[in-house]
């Protein structure tokens, strides 16, 4: 992602005669659970994406 980040190009948008130039950036700042797991490589939804556990364990402490 950090490498598709990198390679962003700006946007030209012209309106009325005027352009306007648009420079993406990007920061990750708030994220959910999907992308909690895809970056942590935690394939089960049902676990706990930092530790791995599940909710029976959870139900243990």
């Amino acid at each position: 992602i950090e490498s598709q980040i990198q390679t962003l190009t700006n946007s030209l948008i012209v309106m009325d005669e005027k352009e306007i130039l648009v420079k993406h950036k990007l920061l990750f700042t708030m994220i959910d659970g999907k992308i909690c797991n895809a970056i942590s490589s935690n394939t089960c939804t049902q676990e706990c994406y930092l530790c791995g556990a599940t909710a029976k364990d959870f139900n243990k402490i």
